[in-house]
């Protein structure tokens, strides 16, 4: 087993007051995005749209997700998801932490795959302080035991954990097109 820290670098969220988000928010097409707990999944899918906001780089340059990451919620439910950027940046709030694993010894995926699953979620909870609101720190966090997995079980979990991830978002992207479509009839038809 490894710690968390020993694998990956963990650092909380941008500290951006709803004020800064509103002076950040933007009506016009940017690169950057801003992802708030409400963004992730219970299963590790980023959701909805992200907010556009203006280049937050001077203020909050640090908090920018420019290659692939790992994003835990701060506060239970614990909330986890991978993001890999492509043409968008991301800007990460203050209630999650960015976790950049050391890819050399553990996938952003695995991670990810374990921080969910049900002794994952235990773990988590047994760091977490608080009774009406249970957090866990970011000290807290880098102590968290990673159960040691060889390259190739690392792999298999990772994959499977991808390929049920993307079942899970192409259902619910039909889903969401057959409301689309009951709400387009409701409105439309005549009865």
């Amino acid at each position: 087993m490894a710690t968390l820290g020993e694998i990956a670098t963990v650092i909380r969220g941008a500290q951006a007051t709803a004020a800064d988000l509103r002076h950040l928010a933007s009506e016009k097409h940017t690169q950057f995005r801003y992802i708030a707990v409400a963004n992730i999944s219970a299963e590790g899918l980023l959701t909805g749209i992200c907010p556009m906001i203006s280049d937050p780089s001077q203020r909050f340059g640090r908090f920018i997700i420019e290659k692939k990451c790992l994003v835990l919620s701060k506060f239970a439910p614990f909330k986890a998801a991978v993001i890999e950027p492509k043409a968008e940046k991301y800007l990460v709030g203050g209630n999650m932490y960015i976790i950049y694993a050391d890819e050399n010894t553990v996938s952003a995926e695995y991670l990810c795959a374990y921080l969910l699953s049900a002794e994952g979620q235990k773990r988590l909870h047994s760091l977490a302080k608080g009774d009406a609101l249970r957090t866990v720190s970011a000290d807290a966090l880098r102590t968290m035991e990673i159960p040691a997995q060889t390259a190739a079980e690392q792999t298999r979990i990772a994959d499977e954990f991808c390929r049920l991830r993307g079942a899970v978002a192409q259902k619910q992207a039909e889903l969401s097109d057959a409301a689309d479509e009951l709400q387009r009839f409701l409105s439309e038809s005549v009865i």
